[in-house]
């Protein structure tokens, strides 16, 4: 049985209870970080992963807040890891390299990169009982979800993406989706650009209807109104298979 926690559970900008989304994947002796943001060794520690154990982790595109804190986890990890393999793409890896070499992490006491460029591969890797797939989003030019499959049960994480059905058809069939949800309609009505890059809750409601078998989990919440979260979830609220989840939560699939 695999286990996904949530070390973080917001957009790019923290509240005072939800830090950056990252989710921590685990499958009998298989651990995978899905996206790398702030404080990670901590955040693993929390867990009960020892933050030196970690050494795979998919970063699913080029935003400070998917990407800042693998520094800071190679910086923790000096003399105590010999390797990290990172799944994601070119620009992911020409910036890694350049922080790498600003901060003098490539010196021989610090893990090793071993890059492996997800686009193009029908699967990235399959180990462990753990078969990942990337799925190219509408996000950014280089912007994937990631599809895991633990066993027999499969889930679908969506990574910040504008609403597009066909992506989630392309990457069916899986029991849950976890997606991104980084505010109201009436929050993109006001900021009528998020469309292009994001999705709310009226578009994951109406996706939901159809499916009622399916459970979702939002996530990558933009809570900047006070008022925010209660209207995200009046329009998830028809949804009958649901989890909403908090920083640390972890469910089992």
């Amino acid at each position: 049985m695999a286990r996904i926690t949530f070390l973080g559970t917001a957009a790019s900008v923290p509240t005072a209870t939800r830090d950056n989304t990252s989710l921590l994947i685990r499958h009998r002796k298989f651990t995978l970080l899905i996206d790398c943001p702030g404080s990670i060794s901590q955040k693993l520690n929390r867990t009960g992963v020892p933050f030196q154990s970690l050494r795979r982790i998919v970063i699913t595109h080029l935003h400070p807040d998917h990407v800042y804190g693998i520094i800071s986890l190679i910086h923790t990890q000096a003399y105590l890891n010999r390797k990290i393999i990172l799944y994601s793409t070119p620009s992911v890896f020409a910036l890694v390299d350049r922080l790498r070499a600003a901060f003098r992490l490539d010196r021989p006491q610090f893990p090793k990169l071993e890059y492996r460029d997800v686009r193009g591969e029908t699967v990235s890797f399959a180990t462990h009982g753990v078969r990942l797939e990337a799925i190219p989003n509408v996000h950014t030019p280089e912007s994937f979800g990631v599809k895991l499959t633990c066993g027999k049960k499969s889930f679908f994480y969506s990574s910040d993406t504008a609403y597009r059905p066909e992506l989630l058809e392309a990457a069916e069939p899986y029991r849950i989706l976890i997606h991104e949800c980084t505010a109201s309609s009436t929050y993109f009505s006001r900021y009528p650009r998020l469309f292009r890059l994001h999705t709310n809750s009226a578009q994951l409601a109406g996706f939901m209807r159809s499916r009622p078998r399916l459970t979702l989990i939002p996530v990558h919440f933009l809570l900047l109104d006070g008022k925010e979260e209660t209207r995200i979830r009046r329009e998830l609220d028809p949804i009958p298979r649901m989890v909403f989840p908090a920083d640390f939560d972890t469910i089992r699939i």
